[in-house]
């Protein structure tokens, strides 16, 4: 309990150079100086024009919002922040394609609109109201890349 009292302190430590700060949205989604790899840049782009994949229509109205954090990832400067650290893109962009599968879904897909975030190299974490929410980074195994869904 007391390594995640510890990251809880981390909203509150300006020294933490593993703490990244993001509270205010970005002009551009997907900054054309953007250190991401182009890769992602490309899948993102095709993101920001994709509609619902069938996959993801079990989400019901969620799917824009999932959109919406991912550009804010990458636009954010916090998905290349995240690579630096390790995580990998699915850690970030990941989608669970099938229902039945054990895969972990990426950060985009967790954050829920949420636009207060901590970023450790092993972990999120956003406040809620009173309540700090944990995003644990798990092996990505068996999920897709958000832009892949349905392929």
């Amino acid at each position: 309990m007391g390594k995640w009292l510890d990251r809880a302190r981390a909203f509150d430590d300006a020294g933490d150079d593993r703490v990244v700060r993001v509270d205010s949205p970005p002009n551009d989604p997907i900054a054309p100086n953007d250190p991401l790899p182009p890769d992602l840049v490309l899948g993102l782009r095709s993101l920001e024009k994709m509609s619902a994949p069938r996959a993801a229509m079990g989400w019901g109205g969620l799917w824009r919002q999932v959109v919406a954090d991912a550009l804010w990832l990458a636009g954010s400067g916090y998905a290349a922040q995240a690579l630096a650290l390790g995580w990998k893109p699915l850690h970030l962009f990941g989608a669970v394609d099938d229902p039945m599968s054990d895969a972990r879904p990426g950060l985009a897909v967790w954050l829920n609109g949420s636009r207060k975030l901590v970023l450790l190299d092993d972990a999120a974490l956003a406040p809620q109201g009173d309540i700090r929410r944990v995003f644990n980074v798990r092996p990505p195994a068996g999920a897709v890349l958000l832009w892949e869904l349905g392929q």
